[in-house]
């Protein structure tokens, strides 16, 4: 069963050993900004049983805190089921979660729009 906190990486997904820079740019975006914009996409698309998964401490309410300092692991994994089906996207190649999320909203934007 995956957790929100710590980090709980998909099994059938390679971590990767060194990171390196990501080629995509998404601005300023906060954390906070951009969880929030997943989550919505992710209730648009009428995704149930929602956990995003980080090395990021929760809130009361279970969600990652945003203005925490960076940590070391800077992987993401958002867990749904969509269409009756269990779903995962992962990722680990990006400076920050915030980055990182930033791009599973876009692919959660071009999955909803076709």
């Amino acid at each position: 069963m995956a957790t929100a906190y710590p980090l709980y990486w998909p099994a059938n997904r390679p971590r990767t050993v060194h990171r390196h820079a990501s080629k995509f740019k998404v601005g300023k975006m906060s954390f906070a900004r951009v969880r929030d914009e997943l989550l919505n996409e992710l209730k648009l698309m009428r995704a149930a049983k929602v956990i995003l998964s980080s090395n990021i401490p929760l809130r009361h309410d279970g969600l990652p805190l945003a203005g925490q300092p960076r940590v070391r692991d800077p992987g993401v994994a958002v867990y749904f089921h969509y269409k009756q089906r269990e779903a995962v996207s992962a990722g680990r190649d990006c400076p920050s979660q915030a980055f990182l999320l930033a791009l599973f909203v876009q692919g959660v934007t071009a999955t909803t729009s076709n």
